[in-house]
């Protein structure tokens, strides 16, 4: 009972993630796709004019509030690369925050309890090897995101498409890790998948919804804090990648992240060690 991780179920619940991670990989790859015709339609008919236009008569405020306070030129192609990658982003969130939310749940719903009680492992051990059994495949959906993202920013002729991609694919994997770890912390309480997926959605649309009312109303500034997904802009990222000056790392925001989800793992797993889990 000494062990602190087991491989074997490891590799166990890295095996029964399989399905899911597949099923976000294809939703990742539609929403990649959508957007390149969407965007390719845009250029091709002349729209990035009309909406260059129609985004300069929007208020400076509300452009803020959605991150697009540098105006985009949509027949610019980093630009359009950033936009896109803010809407995966999206996706992501939410796929990490639903992961970590459905750890314990999962015990439940697959009938492995019983096994698990049978096995030669502490809770503790439990603990560390579901995180990062949950987190590993979060990883693995990222590079199949990364390997999309470099070749959608080739098919745009980016010079810098693997840098780029690389540099996008770590602030995912920052925000994801943030997110999943919350969820991980919230995981003892969910009683059912459908649960934890709607759990993940939601904690999206709430956190992001107090981020852009916080932008709209100065009294609220602080909150911004509460949306992760605020921390870093993909798009403006992007877009001052390709610029002259270059890009600079936020990298105390990057360590904030960490030392954040790093505390929500903690409390989640003192929960999850001491609570008595049932096979429903």
């Amino acid at each position: 009972m000494n062990k602190v991780f087991s491989a074997r179920m490891f590799l166990i619940d890295l095996r029964r993630q399989l399905k899911s991670l597949i099923i976000w990989i294809i939703a990742a790859a539609l929403l990649i796709l959508c957007a390149g015709w969407l965007f390719y339609t845009l250029e091709a008919s002349g729209m990035p004019e009309l909406m260059q236009e129609m985004m300069t008569s929007l208020p400076d405020e509300l452009l803020d509030a959605v991150d697009l306070n540098i105006i985009p030129d949509f027949s610019d192609h980093t630009a359009v690369f950033g936009i896109m990658a803010q809407w995966v982003l999206v996706l992501m969130c939410i796929y990490a925050c639903y992961i970590g939310a459905a750890s314990l749940v999962k015990f439940s719903c697959d009938s492995s309890v019983n096994f698990l009680y049978a096995q030669p492992i502490s809770r503790t051990a439990l603990v560390i090897t579901r995180f990062f059994s949950q987190f590993f495949s979060i990883i693995i959906y990222n590079i199949i995101v990364f390997i999309m993202l470099w070749y959608y920013g080739c098919t745009l002729d980016l010079s810098n498409a693997f840098s780029l991609s690389y540099i996008v694919s770590l602030v995912f994997v920052l925000t994801e890790f943030i997110f999943y770890s919350f969820g991980f912390l919230i995981s003892p309480f969910m009683r059912t998948l459908s649960g934890a997926a709607s759990f993940g959605f939601g904690t999206f649309i709430f956190t992001y919804a107090i981020a852009l009312l916080s932008k709209l109303l100065p009294r609220l500034g602080a909150g911004v804090y509460i949306c992760p997904y605020e921390y870093f802009s993909v798009y403006s990222m992007c877009v001052d990648y390709a610029s002259t000056d270059g890009y600079v790392f936020p990298t105390m925001t990057a360590v904030f992240t960490v030392v954040i989800a790093l505390a929500f793992f903690a409390c989640g797993s003192i929960i999850f060690v001491q609570k008595d889990i049932r096979d429903h």
